[in-house]
């Protein structure tokens, strides 16, 4: 009898710490086998700011996920997040042999670790490089030249690097917390893989992850991905402009949010009143309305900012499939009507990859990046045993011979 192989996700967010387990079955399909949940108090904007709180939280869900599973787990793919974190697009090959030689796996990781650039500052550390695509002897868009013959073989890469100070803090809390970790994941990557078509990221598409205490932009073209970004805003800012606009505390403005909170403002709301609590116990008279204002207007200015953010990348006008929405900020009402109108595509609300055990409150953008982690760490355990693994494909294949490939080069702890 085959061996049970499990895969956890957890994704360490700014508002709460979501964990998943799931089975990967004979077929290399994935069955949710349980998750949890514990509020994030050592979170700000994505950087941990208490190590002890953060690895309460990452325990705590954890051990929530392990009792509804029935299944102890001891690593995790991780999702990291915060402004520290910057990109960029890197290319470099290799001469082969002679030009009628054909390409072999020592080729392509010749060719991967040239076109892996190092960061510019000695305080910086690469945290993830995904193979792009590849280009033989000048043909470009090749996407596995393995078995091609040619005598030049150049790589193309998106390099993810990070803060080291920040990045070895997550690295602490989760070793704190009992988790072997397995990788780091940015969590627009992850959001990305578990709510997008390949249709989608032929075309073109931006996924824009709202979460809590930042928003994770991941772009892909010709079917990889070409630019990601993580800027510092989130839902959160929308709670504390209602909580300072109306005088109220943080708590009772998400309370509003959630129960009256549309991110487009109509008349007919301003007929509604409320009477809040304010500081000191008092009582305050507002209206549906002016919450609706207050909402719209920040949306709309983070929406400026992502939609900038795209131009200066040279992306408006490249994203043939539109905006996929997701994200626990993309169920307030309204918001994807704003999006459309400040960057000018369509957009979607972007759900998780349905699989078997998920039940229907998982079936949410707040929780696309902890479905993609189990995605991300069903291709690691297909990497660890091949033989056991199916249905993966050959991107799939060159992406985790990559990762074999980045670890005697790499000069950072190996992941």
């Amino acid at each position: 009898m085959a061996r049970e192989q499990f895969v956890a996700g957890i994704d360490v967010g700014s508002t709460k710490t979501v964990v998943t387990i799931a089975e990967l079955k004979a077929d290399g399909k994935l069955q949710l086998r349980g998750a949890g949940m514990s509020p994030s108090k050592g979170l700000r904007k994505g950087i941990v700011i208490s190590l002890e709180d953060t690895a309460q939280s990452i325990a705590a869900a954890m051990n929530q996920a392990q009792i509804v599973s029935g299944v102890t787990v001891t690593t995790a793919c991780v999702s990291i997040s915060g402004e520290h974190i910057t990109s960029e697009n890197s290319r470099g090959g290799t001469t082969l042999p002679s030009h009628t030689h054909d390409v072999n796996e020592a080729d392509v990781v010749k060719a991967l670790d040239a076109a892996r650039a190092a960061p510019a500052e000695a305080s910086r550390e690469i945290v993830l490089v995904v193979p792009r695509n590849f280009t033989v002897d000048g043909q470009t868009g090749i996407r596995n030249p393995i078995g091609m013959t040619g005598h030049r073989l150049d790589a193309e890469t998106h390099v993810i690097s990070g803060s080291i100070g920040m990045i070895q803090n997550l690295e602490k809390a989760i070793h704190m917390a009992g988790i072997t970790l397995e990788e780091l994941v940015l969590q627009g990557l992850a959001a990305g893989g578990a709510t997008t078509t390949e249709d989608e990221r032929e075309l073109g598409c931006v996924v824009i992850d709202i979460g809590g205490g930042t928003t994770d932009i991941a772009v892909y073209m010709a079917g990889s991905i070409w630019h990601t970004a993580v800027l510092p805003f989130g839902g959160g800012d929308i709670t504390h402009d209602l909580a300072f606009c109306l005088r109220t505390s943080v708590a009772n403005a998400e309370s509003l949010k959630m129960r009256y909170g549309n991110a487009v403002w109509t008349a007919d709301s301003e007929d509604r009143d409320l009477q809040i609590e304010s500081h000191g116990g008092a009582t305050n008279l507002t209206t549906v309305g002016l919450i609706s204002q207050i909402i719209q207007a920040r949306v709309e200015d983070m929406f400026r900012l992502i939609r900038d953010d795209l131009a200066r990348k040279g992306l408006s006008n490249a994203l043939g499939a539109g905006v996929i929405l997701t994200g626990g900020s993309s169920n307030l009402p309204g918001i994807r009507e704003v999006a459309e109108e400040v960057l000018a595509l369509p957009v979607r609300i972007g759900l998780p990859t349905s699989i078997p055990g998920l039940g229907e409150g998982f079936h949410s953008p707040s929780y696309a990046t902890s479905i993609g982690l189990l995605k991300w760490g069903q291709e690691k355990l297909s990497e660890s045993h091949p033989a056991e693994s199916k249905g993966f494909s050959l991107w799939d294949a060159l992406t985790d011979l990559f990762r074999k490939a980045i670890r005697p080069f790499s000069s950072a702890p190996a992941r």
